[in-house]
């Protein structure tokens, strides 16, 4: 892994574990950006279109099972360190937040990659901004399966 990837990953995944707002701040203000929030906890994504023509979606989420919006949110004192060739957490009551800060981390080092991205909220949660998404705006949806693929990074396993 190169080293700027590595910084990508490292600061994504010291990112606090009970929000995703920073995560979800960091890829609105890209160029060329749709944001959108509804009015219930987690109804959240952000879509930045692509511009090749074979592109396909890259999608993940910001939230984590510690989020403060679960029932079982962490936030005390966590720092993620890299050892033995391995991220993990100092902190062993909680993990990293891999699923899907490192998703999210992959996105962010692909954004210039000219596919489109898309972030969403509420994943551990049932899909809350997935179905939001899916729900309230329609013209995203029917483009978003307009793509060749969709690839969704996610966490599955040990």
């Amino acid at each position: 892994m190169e080293k700027d990837q590595m910084n990508i990953l490292s600061e994504i995944l010291n990112v606090p574990l009970d929000s995703g707002d920073k995560i979800f701040e960091r890829f609105s203000a890209l160029p060329g950006t749709i944001i959108s929030v509804g009015k219930e906890p987690l109804q959240r994504f952000v879509y930045i279109p692509g511009n090749r023509k074979d592109r396909v979606v890259l999608c993940a989420h910001i939230d984590t099972v510690w989020d403060r919006a679960y029932k079982k949110p962490f936030s005390g004192e966590r720092s993620v360190i890299f050892e033995d060739g391995v991220f993990k957490s100092h902190n062993s009551e909680c993990g990293i937040g891999a699923d899907d800060r490192a998703g999210c981390a992959m996105l962010w080092a692909l954004h210039n990659s000219g596919h489109s991205i898309l972030i969403t909220d509420g994943e551990e949660h049932g899909k809350i901004g997935a179905k939001y998404l899916k729900k309230s705006h329609k013209k995203i949806y029917r483009e978003l399966n307009r793509h060749r693929y969709m690839l969704a990074l996610d966490w599955k396993g040990t």
